[in-house]
């Protein structure tokens, strides 16, 4: 966006995908920033309970379930998880041709980038929900949210399954139950396992999260995804569990639970009945507030009304202008999307939470010289409206001093995306195109 004269000018030279079919592709395979390889540490693998191990990272989970017949394991991380996966199999003295079976939670990125390498090593039967099945052999191109931003390597299902479906090897049978809503075909995986001469009911929950960005009612992000959610919520709250596991191991304390059981407790710490009800309570509430949020902002008061036109956009746009000029990072805050998309320029992301922090720095005689002023060139913005995404395009123009003194003029077209939520335009993201500069 406008960003004034040094590292301010360097952001002005940002190259952004818009969104949805506006897009333009991001890179093959996506990286993971910090909070992505965060998740993607390595741990060491553990036996949970019974026949169920844990060979996965610190929060996107793998588990492998062993039987007599082979072995199943659910799912595959990133697509850099693959490695950490195959040597902790090997570490707990499996191998990894006794695979057998590969399943899926569900068709995103960080827990689908592993499958193909890991079909491909173990040699296993892939098998698929079907609501997720073509996104997987697509590698993740053509999500209803994600577009094809965050993609990962195609996985071909070799089984093509539904609701219900029963899977059984060496006398363990697991049972796929959809849980559609996170993705159209997410699965919650159960069996029971044998401990202490005890059955015990496992529950493997796909993800109920309800994504920042997701529209569950009017312009649904996909059709049926507000009744998927609530189907899915009811039919987890009838399932019996003693075990509580899932596709991130935030959502059930993998660390916690993991750190207690090295103690060697008297009671397995993964039995957790109560921390299952609440997450589901807790994922139901999340998602009951963003209805209620959507049907808010779905009849806003009269007087937002005309901001949802063109000239309701650029005031917007000068807001953000203004705030920059200012170094008003509460108000950037607000124009700022929290699902504002990461900003890769000559290989350096800045986040939304860069930006903020930068502006909200006291300026120091290291940083750049503010600009003297930004102002649009153009204000009859092209504006184009689609439900709840608008794109505005313009000129902006930035004066400032060079190192000898000269005033520089700098030229940016822009095109922004907003959102409308609560009432008002949130921007998502930002390209501009950097024009020749002239001094005067």
């Amino acid at each position: 966006m406008k960003c004034g004269s040094g590292w301010r000018q360097s952001m002005q030279k940002f190259v952004l995908g818009l969104l949805l079919s506006l897009a333009a592709p991001f890179t093959v395979h996506a990286q993971a920033d910090a909070e992505w390889r965060s998740w993607n540490q390595p741990v060491r693998p553990f036996r949970i309970i019974g026949n169920i191990y844990y060979v996965g990272a610190s929060d996107v989970t793998s588990f492998l379930i062993v039987t007599p017949a082979g072995d199943i394991l659910l799912d595959g991380g990133f697509a850099e998880t693959a490695p950490q996966i195959e040597a902790n199999i090997v570490k707990l003295a499996f191998k990894l041709t006794d695979v057998k079976f590969l399943l899926n939670s569900h068709a995103h990125f960080d827990h689908a980038g592993g499958l193909a390498k890991l079909k491909k090593r173990t040699g296993a039967q892939f098998v698929a929900m079907q609501g997720d099945a073509q996104l997987l052999a697509g590698g993740g191109h053509g999500d209803f949210y994600f577009g094809s931003r965050l993609t990962f390597p195609p996985v071909h299902p070799d089984r093509i399954i539904h609701d219900r479906y029963t899977l059984t090897l060496g006398g363990v049978t697991l049972t796929a139950h959809l849980t559609a809503g996170h993705t159209r075909g997410c699965t919650t995986w159960t069996m029971d396992t044998q401990d202490s001469g005890r059955t015990l009911h496992v529950v493997f929950i796909g993800s109920m999260s309800v994504l920042p960005g997701y529209r569950l009612s009017d312009k649904e992000s996909y059709p049926g995804i507000g009744s998927d959610y609530a189907k899915s919520f009811r039919l987890l709250q009838s399932l019996p569990c003693d075990v509580f596991l899932a596709s991130h191991g935030s959502f059930f304390d993998l660390n916690g639970k993991r750190a207690a059981l090295a103690k060697g407790p008297r009671e397995n710490p993964f039995i957790d009945p109560a921390g299952y009800q609440a997450y589901v309570e807790r994922a139901e509430r999340a998602y009951n507030d963003e209805l209620r949020r959507e049907h808010a902002s779905a009849d806003p008061p009269s007087d937002s009304a005309d901001g949802r036109s063109a000239s309701g956009v650029m005031k917007v746009e000068q807001e953000w202008l203004d705030a920059l000029n200012h170094r008003d990072a509460s108000t950037l805050a607000r124009i700022l999307a929290p699902e504002w998309m990461e900003n890769n320029w000559q290989g350096r992301v800045y986040t939304r939470q860069d930006i903020l922090s930068y502006f909200s720095r006291p300026a120091a005689a290291s940083q750049p010289m503010p600009a003297k002023s930004q102002k649009f060139d153009d204000t009859k913005v092209r504006f184009f409206e689609t439900g709840n995404v608008a794109i505005a395009t313009g000129l902006v123009v930035t004066e400032s001093a060079d190192a000898t003194g000269k005033d520089v003029v700098h030229r940016s077209r822009f095109t922004d995306v907003f959102v409308w939520r609560d009432g008002r335009w949130q921007a998502v993201t930002a390209q501009e195109t950097h024009l020749p500069d002239s001094t005067e």
